[in-house]
Formats: structure tokens, C-alpha cells, sequence
């Protein structure tokens, strides 16, 4: 069986089971934006972290650069 068959299978066993919806509840849709929120805060954290170490970096390499200008 290959994953598009599996696939396939899967979605008319899902269409299928009637009320799938209910089935799920209420706490489905109510975490669901919760947990959109909280991954889209560590993406936001992410890309805080890399921007400030790109920033230190650059940074240190300009310090780099002015000690051996002196030297020289």
C-alpha cells in the first residue's frame, strides 16, 4: 500500500463517520489557536535570537577589525 493509497483511504474513512465534527468537541477548536498562538511565538523568538546573535556578530567582527587596524 503506498502513502497516496493510505491517504486516499484515510479521507473516505473520514467522510464516513458522520458528525466527525461533534465527535472532536469543542476543546478541539478552542486549542487550536492557542497552540497556533504559542508556535507562532517561538517562531517569533527564533528569529528574535538569530537576528541579535547575526547583530552580535557583525559587531565583533568590526571590533576585529579595529584592533588590528591599531596593530598594523
Amino acid at each position: 500500500m503506498t502513502v497516496k493509497n493510505m491517504h486516499s483511504d484515510l479521507d473516505i474513512s473520514l467522510f464516513q463517520v458522520k458528525n466527525w465534527e461533534e465527535i472532536l468537541g469543542e476543546e478541539f477548536y478552542m486549542t487550536n489557536p492557542l497552540v497556533r498562538y504559542i508556535l507562532l511565538a517561538i517562531l517569533l523568538l527564533v528569529l528574535f535570537l538569530r537576528t541579535l546573535s547575526w547583530l552580535q556578530y557583525l559587531y565583533l567582527k568590526r571590533e576585529l577589525k579595529k584592533r588590528f587596524t591599531k596593530l598594523v
